[in-house]
């Protein structure tokens, strides 16, 4: 059995982040708000940037077939918000070990339940013996030099380094020279540059904190600082100056069809009226 751990809350920098004139910032859906302007998120700008990650996707669904890749994008999502949802309140200080002993639950409801709970207990021992002191949870960022907002994870003292820290799940091992997480590290970093914009607050490094099915888990780390650190910085503050034009063209279209679609829906109900 675990021995329940009692984590540190310092809500300091988030108090200081309250006191900013654009913070806290309304998210929709993919978006986030500045002064009244729409901004993407990272993962939005990620997503378009790392090597045209929506052909990859859409050339998998053509090579898997569209149900398959539908219910393996499904379970992807699911499973890596479950194991979010028992992370922050593991964090929070939640005796997360009673969900297990909820038998109002179905079955096939418990089965899910004890296999998110594995992959969070390969993630615990970690997060226990490191994390020293937490800042906060789901902390909403945005900045007005990238033109892009965010939410990140953890932002705690880890191993003694005020470091922002994220959750993933995984089928199985990731490894640090893969595009994958040199998008997560991209991801990352633009939180760091978004907190130092916001309240001149300079985190020291990053973690990647990775969960897999094999019972496996990862602490991958990035220095700020450092060559590789810098190298992605450069390239990801490029792209996402860039991406802005693309956005508010995106923005442009979306609007375009809701408006379409708001004068079908009214043509429709005056000529049932006239029925």
């Amino acid at each position: 059995p675990f021995v329940i751990v009692h984590f540190e809350w310092d809500t300091s920098i988030t108090d200081k982040l309250s006191t900013m004139s654009y913070w806290p910032i309304a998210q929709e859906r993919n978006t986030f708000m500045l002064e009244g302007k729409k901004l993407p998120s990272a993962s939005r700008i990620l997503g378009h940037v790392f090597d045209d990650e929506e052909d990859v996707i859409a050339n998998w669904i053509e090579r898997v077939g569209e149900e398959y890749a539908r219910a393996k994008m499904l379970s992807s999502s699911t499973r890596g918000t479950a194991l979010h949802s028992k992370l922050e309140d593991f964090i929070s200080n939640i005796d997360v070990d009673l969900d297990l002993l909820d038998e109002s639950k179905t079955q096939e409801e418990r089965e899910y339940e004890l296999y998110i709970h594995r992959l969070f207990c390969s993630l615990r021992p970690m997060i226990e013996s490191r994390v020293k002191k937490v800042y906060g949870l789901e902390v909403p960022l945005v900045s007005k030099v990238l033109n892009a907002g965010g939410r990140l994870d953890l932002l705690c003292d880890y191993i003694n380094k005020l470091t922002l820290a994220d959750f993933k799940s995984s089928e199985k091992k990731l490894y640090r020279s893969s595009e994958k997480v040199k998008k997560y590290f991209s991801q990352m970093i633009l939180y760091a540059i978004m907190l130092y914009e916001l309240c001149g607050i300079r985190v020291e490094q990053c973690v990647l904190l990775v969960a897999t099915d094999t019972g496996e888990s990862q602490e991958i780390i990035i220095e700020n600082g450092s060559e590789e650190w810098n190298s992605l910085a450069a390239a990801i503050i490029s792209r996402s100056n860039a991406f802005q034009p693309i956005f508010e063209q995106q923005e442009e279209v979306r609007i375009a069809k809701s408006e379409q679609k708001r004068l079908l829906k009214e043509k429709l109900a005056a000529k049932e009226g006239e029925e």
